[in-house]
């Protein structure tokens, strides 16, 4: 099963055409569709990748695209050598969107190297605490009890076990 996309091909197609026969402005069409802010630059891309490379450029895709090391670097190289600007290069190798690029460019900028598209990131797991189970009841019962502090009473309460533990170890506890 392919992602669900926000806008279908049908709506772009149409929000291209308006916009591109002069019918309607981008923001009114960004309007009707309920974009938001900035939802005219996107009927502006639209716009140039449907002129740069038609239909297909709108045709939703089944999933994110996957960039190599190699075409990041061809793409920033040419953003730094030729001047082109993030909306430029989206609209010459059909990428859907700038942002894309821009953190490209980003990485560029901070000398941090492009990286191939791997489907499987390596996760990191932090190491669990070992507790006891009284300790995981205690805590379980402090978190009931600021859950029910007014908002100002909840500060005066130790926030850790540990707090807990010292305050009941000085008898401030019961």
């Amino acid at each position: 099963m392919g992602r669900k996309a926000k806008y279908t091909f049908e709506q772009k197609l149409k929000a291209v055409l308006d916009y591109q026969s002069g019918k309607k402005s981008a923001v009114d069409i960004a309007f009707e569709l309920d974009m938001g802010k900035n939802g005219d630059d996107r009927i502006r891309e639209w716009s140039n990748l449907y002129k740069a490379n038609g239909q297909e450029a709108l045709k939703p895709k089944e999933r994110n695209s996957s960039y190599s090391k190699e075409f990041k670097d061809m793409v920033v190289q040419d953003y730094v050598q030729n001047g082109l600007s993030p909306y430029e290069l989206a609209t010459k190798y059909n990428i859907p969107s700038k942002t894309v690029i821009d953190q490209w460019i980003k990485r560029y900028n901070n000398h941090i190297e492009q990286r191939d598209y791997c489907p499987h990131p390596e996760v990191y797991m932090a190491e669990r605490k070992k507790t006891t189970k009284e300790e995981r009841m205690e805590t379980s019962i402090m978190i009931a009890i600021i859950k029910k502090q007014p908002q100002n009473m909840a500060a005066a309460i130790p926030r850790s076990i540990h707090g807990y533990a010292n305050m009941k170890a000085r008898g401030q506890m019961a």
